[in-house]
């Protein structure tokens, strides 16, 4: 006689999701200095394979969100350090190990300020060499270098001296 086989697999192995960034500005140290990051969360499910299910990721501790299919586009914005938390389902059911991914932005420049360390006589002048100091400050990196101290000695009237300010991601400003 004849007859039909129906073939079933046990696909008991959850998928594999990666995360990858996919359009940002690359800083310096692991930081993005544009404002957005655009992140790519693909899942596969290996062999034997039912097929990827749903993606859930919850951005900065929020509310997750679960999409359909086997890969999410998801743009992330703001200066901080942020938090990416994902898994994937298979269509078996199989939940893959939660898994966590940071993304550094600071697209903003740091802040300097800086002067004389002595004061003039009250006519305005110096009557000797001038040390001028900067300070730089950056709220989300943090300060990489500052321009050091620069001793003017000659003499004349309204000197410039410029500083420059870097922070951790690669932004920086200057002040003359």
């Amino acid at each position: 006689g004849s007859g039909t086989i129906t073939a079933n697999f046990v696909d008991n192995v959850a998928p594999i999701t990666s995360a990858s960034i996919t359009s940002g500005t690359s800083g310096n140290n692991g930081w993005y200095t544009s404002s957005s990051v655009e992140l790519t969360l693909t899942a596969t499910d290996p062999e034997p394979t039912s097929g990827v299910a749903s993606i859930t990721y919850s951005l900065d501790s929020g509310v997750p969100i679960t999409v359909s299919g086997s890969s999410v586009v998801i743009v992330i914005s703001g200066d901080a350090v942020h938090s990416l938390t994902y898994y994937s389902f298979d269509n078996a059911g199989n939940q893959e190990l939660s898994k966590n991914f940071a993304v550094k932005i600071d697209s903003t420049a740091p802040s300097i300020s800086g002067g004389a360390t002595s004061s003039p006589n009250g006519n305005g002048w110096w009557n000797s060499s001038v040390l001028v100091h900067f300070v730089g400050s950056d709220d989300t990196s943090g300060v990489a270098s500052v321009a050091p101290d620069v001793m003017v000695s000659t003499e004349g009237f309204n000197q410039t001296v410029t500083g420059t300010v870097t922070d951790l991601a690669g932004n920086s400003a200057s002040l003359t």
